[in-house]
């Protein structure tokens, strides 16, 4: 008999006491019935919640092994929580998979299905989101953006909601991004990929983690992690910027040698290019600013990967019952 195949399921949670058992009861009945086929291991990362979360998961990982928790020293980051998961998968493929169950862990089973049919990224479409129209609207233009201004192919309204294969997790672990924008190095991998329709439920129980400076935050990184047009759009108007000051350079010089004008008349216009040009060498420093702050934090990160402070593994939980 062939041996099954393993999946991992990898959670980020901040302070979600109050969806975990939800969480839990769903993703298991969907791995219960798929059981029979393959095995699952439950990766939650805890980024150092304040309220009863790591409690909670450790009261279920006593009962269920395929549960494997970590509990970071701080908050890192809901990206580097995936990348975490993403570095301590055993599994033959992994999904990303939020608490809040807005992508629905139905979905496993069809994802599983695309999978074994050869397709090595599985990716929901999300085709509309249960959210305001304000947010919705800024939502959908972020991926449009993205999409336009990356070098790579990466979808519209696709988020870290994604099963991969192993391979793909075999490319992952070799980078080490300090500020990794997950789905779109994912997708910078290339392989063969399908993505799968859906609506995104709303949030049932607690408050998002992400406030409007969270997806600012957000979106900056994924336009920086992802493209370089940034850079090139400040040399282009730069270049355009020297054209125009050489053009006026030579009308006032013709100006004043055909038409003998008073210098007086030309002093709005020099202040005027003066002022463009301190606002524009102020936006151009701020890009490249964003760039060189990037390439820093990469060379001079010992470790990009949140530090553990706790964890409940199989091996770990083995001892625990042993003691109890």
């Amino acid at each position: 008999m062939a041996k099954q195949k393993l999946i991992s399921i990898i959670t980020p949670v901040f302070n979600e006491e109050k969806l975990i058992n939800n969480y839990y009861s769903r993703v298991s009945k969907i791995i219960n019935k798929l059981s029979d086929d393959y095995n699952f291991e439950i990766i939650i990362n805890d980024n150092c919640s304040t309220d009863a979360t790591y409690s909670q998961v450790e009261k279920l990982a006593l009962k269920d092994n395929r549960i494997k928790l970590f509990k970071f020293s701080k908050n890192f980051g809901y990206q580097k929580s995936i990348w975490f998961g993403y570095h301590n998968a055993s599994g033959d493929a992994a999904i990303e998979l939020d608490v809040d169950l807005q992508d629905p862990p139905e979905m496993i089973e069809q994802m599983i299905g695309l999978w074994s049919k050869g397709y090595m990224i599985v990716y929901g479409i999300r085709k509309k989101r249960k959210e305001g129209l304000f947010i919705n609207i800024l939502r959908k233009v972020f991926y449009r953006l993205i999409r336009i201004t990356s070098e790579s192919d990466i979808p519209n309204d696709a988020g870290d909601f994604i099963f991969i294969d192993k391979r793909i997790i075999d490319e992952l672990k070799k980078l080490n991004p300090f500020d990794p924008y997950v789905r779109g190095i994912i997708f910078s991998l290339g392989y063969s990929r399908v993505g799968i329709e859906y609506i995104r439920d709303a949030r049932k129980e607690g408050q998002s983690k992400f406030g409007y400076l969270s997806l600012i935050n957000f979106a900056t990184n994924a336009f920086v992690s992802s493209s370089t047009l940034p850079l090139r759009l400040a040399s282009y108007i730069g270049l355009f910027a020297i054209l125009l000051s050489i053009f006026f350079g030579i009308f006032f010089i013709i100006d004043k040698i055909f038409f003998n004008t008073n210098i007086e008349r030309g002093l709005t216009s020099i202040l005027v290019l003066v002022l463009i040009s301190i606002a524009l060498n102020s936006l151009f420093i701020g890009i490249l600013g964003e760039y060189i702050a990037k390439i820093y934090r990469q060379l001079s990160s010992v470790n990009s990967l949140p530090i553990v402070e706790k964890s409940l593994t199989t091996k770990t939980l083995k001892k625990k019952l042993r003691k109890v």
